[in-house]
């Protein structure tokens, strides 16, 4: 992935689009709320994305607002990232109750998150034994 935009245009809109479908088939509406706040997190994300992408680099900027800009995108990526997983996981254990796909994906995205935790123990370690090395 040489180009940043290439998230903002192709990924986006896919998880903009699973989050549609989500709130369209869940039941609870208290989860709705969850979704909506998912998008809007990543709503002002994006936004704030394209304004700070559209500042000329080296110049100073009048407006004293445009430096919360980059925090905007910092903290709104994690929070979107975040609330996003926390999204699809409450949706898969919610249809899991009812399905027996979903208790496949389930149990698939268990087996993934301790491969992946794993793996992340590995590079932890890995780090700490390069520390001493120097």
């Amino acid at each position: 992935m040489k180009n940043n935009d290439m998230f903002f245009h192709v990924y986006v809109p896919l998880i903009m689009i699973l989050l549609l479908v989500m709130i369209f088939f869940h039941r609870f509406h208290r989860l709705r709320y969850l979704y909506l706040t998912t998008f809007f997190v990543w709503f002002v994300t994006l936004i704030a994305y394209f304004i700070f992408s559209k500042q000329p680099v080296g110049y100073k900027d009048p407006r004293p607002w445009m430096h919360v800009i980059p925090f905007i995108c910092v903290f709104g990526s994690f929070g979107g990232s975040a609330l996003s997983i926390w999204s699809v996981s409450k949706f898969v254990l919610e249809f899991s109750q009812r399905e027996l796909w979903a208790k496949g994906l389930v149990a698939v995205a268990c087996v993934a998150m301790m491969l992946w935790y794993v793996w992340l123990i590995h590079w932890i370690v890995i780090g700490i034994l390069s520390l001493k090395s120097g």
